[in-house]
C-alpha cells in the first residue's frame, strides 16, 4: 500500500497445464488467481499476464463482460490494474491490455503492435505505442513479442515512461535482454508471465513475475508458480524517486544520424 514515500507494484504469475490449455480455461484460472492474491496483497498497482488460450467467448468487445470484471477487482482492492483482454472491434481481434483505475474506470488500452509468429491468424496488430499517466510516474505497455524490439521501451521512454509495464504469456527467461531494456532506457520493467507447461519445458525456462529496476537487477521475482512478486518503489514528493544516470543515454541520443531506422 502507497505510504508517503512508496507505492506498492505487483506482478503475477499464473502456471497454466497442457491439459487446462487445451481446455481453455485461461480467464477462468486467471480471475480465481487474482481472488486468492489480491486481498491483503497491499499493492497499488498489479500487473496481470497476457491473455492466451482463449475460447470464443472469450473476444469481447472493450466494454464486454471480462473488462466489467476485472474493473470490480480493481474496486474492490483499491488499486490499479493491468489486465488481458481479446478485444473484439467489429470483425477484428486486438491482443489488447488495459488499465482500469481503482474506482473501476478504464484509464488506458494498448493492443499489441508485434504480433508473435502464427499470432496474425486470429490478431490484428496494434497501431502504436503511447504513454499513460499513474498518480506517482508515467509508464507504458509492451505485451509479450513487443520487448523482442528494442524499439518498443525506446518510443515509450521517450514519450515520458519510467515504467514499463510487460505482460507475457509463455515467453523463455532471457534476463540479459529485460536488463539492456533498463538500461537502455533508464527504466523500471515489470513483467508478468505465463509458465506455459504445455511446451515441454521445465517450468523455471519461463518468464515469471518480476521487477528489474534501472540498472537491471531484478528486485523482486516469483518462482515458476502462481504467485505474485511484490516491491516498494522509492518516492520523493508524491513521485517516482529518479536519480540520472551517468551517461544518460536518453539525453545524449543524436535523432538526426537515425534516418534508416525511420
Amino acid at each position: 500500500m502507497v505510504t508517503a514515500d512508496t507505492v506498492r507494484i505487483g506482478a503475477m504469475t499464473l502456471k497454466i497445464s497442457r491439459r487446462q490449455k487445451q481446455d481453455r480455461v485461461f480467464y477462468d484460472m486467471l480471475f480465481d488467481l487474482c481472488e486468492r492474491l489480491l486481498p491483503g496483497c497491499g499493492c497499488d498497482v498489479v500487473l496481470l499476464p497476457e491473455r492466451s488460450a482463449l475460447g470464443p467467448e472469450d473476444r469481447q468487445p472493450l466494454d464486454g463482460p471480462h473488462l466489467r470484471q476485472f474493473a470490480s477487482l480493481a474496486r474492490r482492492h483499491g488499486l490499479y490494474l493491468l489486465a488481458p483482454l481479446a478485444e473484439l472491434d467489429g470483425q477484428a481481434c486486438f491482443n489488447t491490455h488495459v488499465v482500469i483505475s481503482p474506482a473501476g474506470e478504464l484509464v488506458h488500452a494498448y493492443r499489441k503492435v508485434h504480433l508473435a509468429p502464427g499470432e496474425e491468424k486470429s490478431t490484428m496488430p496494434g497501431s502504436g505505442f503511447a504513454a499513460f499517466d499513474l498518480p506517482w510516474f508515467r509508464a507504458g505497455l509492451m505485451i509479450c513479442f513487443d520487448n523482442h524490439f528494442p524499439e518498443s521501451s525506446r518510443l515509450l521512454a521517450l514519450a515520458g515512461a519510467r515504467v514499463l509495464f510487460w505482460p507475457a504469456f509463455g515467453n523463455l527467461a532471457r534476463p540479459a535482454v529485460d536488463a539492456a531494456r533498463c538500461i537502455d532506457s533508464d527504466v523500471y520493467v515489470v513483467a508478468s508471465g505465463v509458465v506455459d507447461m504445455a511446451c515441454g519445458l521445465p517450468a523455471d525456462a519461463f518468464n515469471c513475475g518480476a521487477v528489474f529496476d534501472p540498472t537491471g537487477h531484478v528486485i523482486a521475482r516469483t518462482d515458476a508458480a502462481d504467485g505474485l512478486a511484490t516491491v516498494d518503489l522509492p518516492l520523493e514528493s508524491g513521485r517516482l524517486a529518479h536519480r540520472p544516470p551517468d551517461p544518460n543515454y536518453l539525453d545524449r541520443r543524436r535523432p538526426t544520424a537515425y534516418g534508416p531506422l525511420a
